[in-house]
């Protein structure tokens, strides 16, 4: 017997994530598309008609009118109009949020930056003069966020591992989701890995974006300091997130050091996987849950994969039998010559990939959200 479709409402105001949405496509969800566009108009492909919203006041109620006639709404981040949404909906209507790590982790971001990037950071704030009207605003939203939250029904994370450690810093937060498993093919294979050894030099990636949770400041220094540098192409992923002062910082730090090389140009999505394919190793030196989909896309790769031993997400891949690195393990790594996967290595990592895709699919992501809400 045919389950009756949920009404799901799904709201992005930042447009590469506007594809999370399928996640929620099948037989359980009829869903609507809402997004807030910035100052460039959105014009990506997406197969669902969006209904597409300024910043103004009344295209926010025009939305909330929207989502009162729903059964879910799914907010992507938690920004001040999401907020503002989750606060007007009736409690007959389902929130979920669908975290993204920002707007909890800089709230604490001594916990997840290293020693050299805190610091950076702090005396970089000392500098700064914040107006009273910025700071007015930053505790107005920081209250409305605290009611938001406690206001949504269910919390979408990555892991278990994540959303224990979430919680034993953030109490009150809504009850746990967890997000669906990356899906990868069965018919999948690794690339040959011998051919990465005639790189001339390795090519080893570093972070994933500007961002300082990156820790970009430790891992240059440690490159710098290691006799066997010269050997390597060290390739920051630089092409995304914030220009700030550390961006600057980072950038002077690379100047005229020829194993550096700063990646700020776009990579289409479909020449991701292939950039992917040619390097050796990957570098995340971040304290805190962070570039799933370029860890993932990594181990796909047979790429050798390092991860700093305090973020949850190198214990979520141990505890699920993957094989991964410690960053403190990377030093020693580059003198002796051993930054990439043995063929039998990254086969095992990809043959844990699809055991781990079928795991728990989009399908059983949707039961699982479809199922609490009808039983409420």
């Amino acid at each position: 017997m045919n389950k009756k479709k949920l009404k799901a409402i799904h709201i992005h105001t930042d447009y590469k994530f506007v594809n999370d949405s399928y996640l929620f496509d099948g037989e359980l969800f009829e869903n609507e598309i809402i997004i807030f566009q910035n100052k460039e108009p959105f014009n990506g492909s997406f197969k669902h008609k969006p209904i597409l919203l300024n910043y103004r006041i009344r295209d926010i109620k025009k939305a909330i009118k929207i989502c009162k006639n729903s059964d879910l709404v799914v907010l992507y981040d938690l920004n001040m109009i999401k907020c503002l949404i989750a606060l007007a909906l009736p409690d007959k209507v389902k929130v979920a949020w669908r975290f993204f790590g920002y707007e909890l982790y800089r709230r604490k971001i001594e916990l997840f930056l290293s020693e050299k990037s805190f610091k950076f950071i702090q005396q970089r704030k000392k500098k700064i003069y914040y107006p009273l009207l910025k700071i007015y605003h930053y505790l107005n939203y920081k209250y409305i966020f605290d009611k938001a939250v406690k206001r949504i029904n269910y919390m979408l994370v990555l892991s278990n591992e994540e959303y224990s450690f979430l919680k034993n810093n953030w109490e009150n937060l809504p009850e746990f989701i967890q997000l669906p498993h990356i899906f990868f093919e069965e018919t999948l294979s690794i690339p040959d890995t011998k051919k990465k050894g005639t790189n001339t030099p390795p090519t080893i990636v570093i972070g994933n974006s500007r961002n300082s949770y990156n820790n970009h400041l430790d891992v240059i220094e440690l490159i710098d300091n290691n006799p066997a540098k010269s050997n390597y192409n060290f390739t920051f992923l630089f092409n995304y997130g914030p220009t700030g002062q550390y961006y600057k910082e980072v950038k002077k730090r690379v100047q005229n050091k020829p194993y550096f090389n700063l990646l700020e140009d776009f990579i289409p999505l479909e020449e991701f996987n292939e950039f992917y394919q040619n390097i050796s190793a990957l570098v995340i030196n971040s304290y805190r849950q962070m570039a799933a989909a370029n860890i993932f896309l990594a181990l796909r790769n047979g790429v050798k994969v390092y991860l700093n031993d305090k973020n949850v997400f190198m214990q979520w891949l141990k505890n699920e039998g993957f094989i991964v690195f410690s960053f403190a393990d990377f030093d020693k790594d580059l003198k002796d010559g051993n930054i990439q996967l043995d063929y039998e290595t990254a086969e095992k990592n990809l043959e844990k990939l699809k055991q781990f895709s079928k795991k728990y699919t989009n399908e059983d992501f949707q039961k699982v959200i479809y199922d609490k809400i009808v039983n409420n």
